[in-house]
This record gives structure tokens, sequence and C-alpha cells, in this order.
């Protein structure tokens, strides 16, 4: 059995550097967090690919090869993601 992931962290690109907007923690079941853990075990990395280095405990950092599409309610003053909610993964290859 594959549990539900923790919650993604998410990031917008911005030309070529990603810029983190936040964590998102809903919008799976069993079946999409048992995909989601296939496409993104493989693609760990050690470092963060972010833009600004971000110290997260218990994340475990991928080579940014999808998109994920959410929904959100607004977008914060700072910039993040309120209330998201998971869609999909988006293959970028």
């Amino acid at each position: 059995m594959v549990s539900c992931p923790k919650g993604l962290q998410i990031a917008r690109r911005e030309g070529r550097e990603l810029v983190y907007v936040g964590r998102v923690g809903t919008g799976w079941d069993r079946k999409t967090a048992g995909r989601i853990q296939r496409a993104l075990q493989p693609l760990g990395r050690p470092t963060t690919p972010l833009a600004k280095p971000l110290k997260k405990r218990d994340t475990t950092w991928v080579e940014p090869l999808f998109d994920a599409e959410i929904t959100y309610a607004e977008i914060t003053d700072d910039g993040m993601v309120r209330h998201p909610s998971f869609k999909r993964l988006v293959s970028l290859t």
C-alpha cells in the first residue's frame, strides 16, 4: 500500500529559475499518490533546484521534470499560493 505524500513543495518558473511559492498538501487520493511517488522517486537529487535555497526538513528534492497543475484561492503579497490543491502532474519531456 502506498501512503499519500505529506505534501509537495512547489515553485513557479521565472525565466530559467525556480522560485518557491509554497506547499500543496491536498488534492490526491491513494491511487494518485502512488502515481506521484512512482513519477518522482527516480528523480531524487541531493540539493534543492530552487534559485534561493530553502531549508525544509524531511524534504526530498527532485529534478524539475514535471509541472504540477494546481488550483489556489489567491497569491499572497509575498508571492505564496493560498489554499493550493493538486490536480495533476504534467511531464516536461
